[in-house]
């Protein structure tokens, strides 16, 4: 962090700082080559202006633009700030506090590898540690399983070693590999890489003629066709090995299946990725749910919260959701709707119960629908839904209607038959 950003931190800590420790904090400095949390950033864009110089070597602005302003705070530069949350038995440390003799989760923030500015003890009802790694491919290997990357990388050093063996070729085809004599021909005019320059002939070579001073070696390229079907062999294989195909690239090749074939054969063929979805749910996305769930119901105050679905405040009173079980089905985004419900049963269903009345008894037929129509992707179904006001207004006006109607088949009723008016 820059001196500014690190102040602005420390400032949102607020009360929980250890205040004592601040300005020792800011007139730290970061050891050059030193490695304090075993952190590496690596140096992938060559052609970035981010800086690969180590911590600590920066270039000290403030000095350079106000050299002779008197500091009551030697500020640094920079400041490396780590957070770590760390379970530790308290006793070990000197801590007298409740319970130090356990085990306990605690967060603590660290300037410059030397300087403890917070120190916070997590009393979360989950117990667990608020930093969740995935692995999105296990085989019970630990750390020697491939990543995506580790199980394409041969293919890749293949495909990227012929695309070099290619270019060698256009280069030769270029620059061609020649035998000529330094006493006819001079080694700068020769090697010159300006296409329309003129070589001229040393005196050594009037009268013998440029055929005897020169030879070109015959070029022949019969292998780069060969190269790019090998190239396309190649990202075959890749595709292969990680599962993927042209149409979950993007490309929509149908080929002779009709539409419904084609999306049967792909919705059925999204194993690998329903594999890798169903480790990132269980490793990082069921423990976040978790914790998000019970830190609401412990820290959460009770007070109103706008729902969007109902347009209006509701009142939250997390007491009283401690005593209810929340139970919730979740999609993974990968998983398509027609394996969570049958949309063919339930488009029968939808047509059968409105036939039988015994049925429309027993069945929400409204609540279905909706159902129906979220599970196929309709998620904003909802704010068309009328509010309690259109509802009523809604009722009176169908009530109105009905009475007019009413009122109009009464007088139609009451009027005397005409002379010679014939009865329908």
């Amino acid at each position: 962090m820059s001196r500014i950003r690190f102040k602005q931190f420390v400032q949102d800590l607020g009360s929980r700082k250890i205040i004592s420790s601040i300005t020792t904090a800011l007139e730290s400095k970061i050891q050059a080559g030193a490695n304090y949390f075993s952190h590496f950033i690596p140096q992938l864009n060559p052609d970035s202006f981010v800086s690969s110089d180590l911590p600590g070597t920066e270039f000290d602005w403030m000095a350079w633009a106000r050299e002779d302003i008197a500091k009551k705070i030697k500020y640094q530069n920079q400041y490396e700030v780590a957070t770590i949350y760390a379970r530790i038995i308290p006793s070990d440390f000197g801590i007298n506090i409740p319970g130090q003799n356990q085990p306990q989760i605690w967060k603590l923030i660290f300037v410059n590898g030397q300087t403890l500015i917070f120190a916070e003890r997590q009393t979360n009802a989950h117990n667990w540690l608020p930093i969740l790694v995935a692995q999105a491919i296990e085989d019970g290997l630990g750390y020697q399983t491939k990543s995506f990357l580790e199980n394409v990388k041969p293919l890749q050093d293949v495909a990227s070693a012929i695309i070099n063996a290619s270019m060698h070729a256009r280069r030769r085809a270029v620059y061609d590999r020649i035998i000529y004599d330094p006493s006819m021909i001079n080694e700068k005019d020769i090697n010159s890489s300006n296409p329309i320059a003129r070589i001229p002939m040393r005196p050594a070579g009037y009268g013998n003629g440029a055929n005897n001073a020169v030879y070109a070696f015959p070029f022949r390229d019969d292998q780069t066709a060969i190269a790019m079907q090998e190239i396309q062999m190649i990202m075959n294989f890749a595709e292969m090995t990680n599962g993927v195909n042209r149409s979950q690239q993007g490309l929509f090749t149908k080929g002779n299946k009709t539409r419904h074939e084609y999306q049967d054969v792909m919705m059925h063929s999204n194993a690998r990725n329903q594999t890798i979805a169903a480790f990132l749910e269980a490793q990082v996305f069921t423990p976040i749910k978790e914790m998000l769930k019970l830190n609401i119901l412990q820290y959460a105050p009770e007070q109103e919260v706008y729902s969007r679905e109902q347009r209006t405040l509701v009142e939250v009173k997390p007491m009283e959701l401690r005593q209810k079980s929340l139970v919730f089905k979740v999609s993974d985004g990968i998983l398509p709707a027609d394996k969570l419900i049958d949309s063919d049963t339930m488009q029968v269903a939808l047509q059968t119960i409105p036939t039988s009345p015994q049925m429309m008894q027993e069945f929400d037929l409204v609540g279905m629908f909706i159902y129906y129509l979220k599970a196929n992707g309709a998620m904003n179904i909802e704010d068309f839904r009328y509010t309690p006001e259109e509802k009523q207004q809604r009722f009176q006006q169908q009530l109105q209607q009905a009475k007019e109607l009413a009122a109009v088949q009464q007088t139609a009723t009451q009027q005397p038959a005409q002379p010679g008016a014939q009865a329908a």
